[in-house]
């Protein structure tokens, strides 16, 4: 744009040595160019100055912290000031119609602004890499220019805003300066003796958008939230929260993290899985029963006849795990793991499972609801697992006769069950 100032042309030495750079240390040449040209950002002190009018207490922490902030920062923002948003607003338009027009004209500020010579300011001539580069433009115009260009008439309306904005943030200057004074030891009008109106300057900035944005800012949101800040400097918080969420925020692709995670989980329960199992394998091995089981084995194994004294010694261990292994060992609760349980594999069948589920859900109510039709077995088995809250795993270990019967009592029909744990509460009465 020609109301921009010519930073690339100006400085291409400066761009032309990064780029040189970049190319020598790393074949990541973007990784590198971000290193030389981003510069550490510092979020500055917010003084709220409606604290100076909440009592002495409340207006001597403000006062301190004042001070402090000049002394170690320098700078500080301040909120509750006392000036309108409105002259705020009209301030803003009028500097952007100044920086909108051409750079001639801008840097021309004596003949079409009525500005001192040299006012007009862009870039950092004495830089000597990007990274001292100051990437901005700006009027330092002193006080008494302002009510000069008043009096001449020249551009009536910015020299109007000019000098009520100068007028209304000068009694806050002062009102900050008298601070700052007391805390140094001073008298309060020091600086309003000490600071004439020929030293003091209304300066407005402006940071114009990178020329080479396909090489510094490649991501699309990384652009887009550059181009806001640029338009819209007057949004200090949030600019300043996207700017952090764009520079901590997570880079990784959510999708991967989530694959990952699942991965990691099921890795732990698989694990998990088998640490318990392999105990309830050990404790089970430790007990009499199991070792009568084996004695038993070994019997048939050898035609029925053994050594009294070997067997009153302690099994070969080589013998035991070899008569173990034919085993099978049915532990309710501590299943031998299986592929099918774990997170992961049931987050990527979980589509298979719902609609499996919906299926089954709607032959049930057609068969059941609709049609009638009596309860098959297993769908019966169904119910009065559910009926009774029973484990999956305690109902398949229950005997044939034992389900047989509870299924005849129709547990799944409230009166039926009512009565039937009335029952079961009365036989364990009797039998206490």
């Amino acid at each position: 744009m020609d109301s921009d100032p010519p930073f690339r042309k100006a400085y291409k030495t400066l761009f032309d040595n990064t780029v040189n750079k970049a190319n020598n240390i790393s074949n990541n040449k973007e990784e590198v160019i971000q290193q030389f040209v981003t510069v550490e950002e510092c979020e500055l002190p917010l003084i709220d100055l409606g604290r100076l009018e909440l009592g002495e207490k409340e207006r001597e922490k403000c006062m301190t912290e004042i001070a402090r902030a000049s002394q170690e920062w320098g700078f500080f923002q301040v909120v509750n000031h006392g000036i309108s948003g409105g002259l705020l607003q009209k301030m803003k338009s009028e500097q952007e119609k100044v920086f909108k027009q051409s750079f001639d004209k801008k840097r021309q500020e004596d003949k079409h602004l009525n500005f001192s010579p040299g006012t007009y300011r862009w870039g950092t001539p004495s830089a000597t890499s990007l990274r001292q580069l100051a990437w901005s433009e700006a009027f330092h115009i002193p006080l008494n220019d302002i009510s000069a260009t008043s009096a001449s008439g020249l551009n009536h309306t910015l020299s109007s805003t000019m000098e009520q904005f100068a007028t209304t943030v000068s009694s806050l200057a002062l009102k900050l300066a008298e601070i700052l004074a007391e805390k140094l030891g001073h008298k309060s009008t020091f600086f309003l003796e000490n600071c004439l109106p020929s030293t003091c300057y209304l300066r407005m900035n402006r940071y114009p958008p990178c020329p080479i944005p396909s090489e510094i800012l490649k991501d699309e949101a990384s652009r887009e939230q550059y181009d806001y800040a640029i338009a819209h400097p007057e949004e200090v918080f949030y600019n300043t929260a996207r700017y952090y969420q764009a520079y901590y925020g997570h880079k990784t692709d959510p999708r991967a993290v989530l694959v990952g995670l699942l991965l990691i989980l099921s890795a732990f329960q698989y694990l998990n899985q088998w640490t318990r199992y392999n105990q309830a394998i050990d404790m089970v091995k430790k007990t009499p029963a199991y070792k009568n089981r084996l004695r038993a084995l070994e019997l048939e194994r050898s035609g029925g006849t053994t050594n009294k004294k070997k067997s009153n010694r302690q099994m070969n261990k080589k013998v035991e795990e070899d008569l173990g292994s034919e085993l099978e060992l049915q532990i309710n609760g501590s299943e031998q793991p299986s592929m099918w349980d774990l997170l992961g594999v049931r987050f990527v069948l979980l589509p298979y499972t719902i609609g499996k589920l919906l299926l089954w859900c709607g032959c049930w109510f057609w068969r059941y609801k609709v049609k009638k039709a009596p309860y098959t077995w297993d769908d019966a088995s169904y119910l009065t697992r559910r009926s009774l809250g029973a484990p999956i795993d305690g109902w398949r270990n229950l005997d044939e006769s034992r389900k047989e019967d509870l299924i005849h009592k129709r547990l799944w029909e409230k009166a039926n069950l009512q009565s039937y744990l009335a029952d079961m509460r009365k036989e364990s009465k009797r039998r206490r």
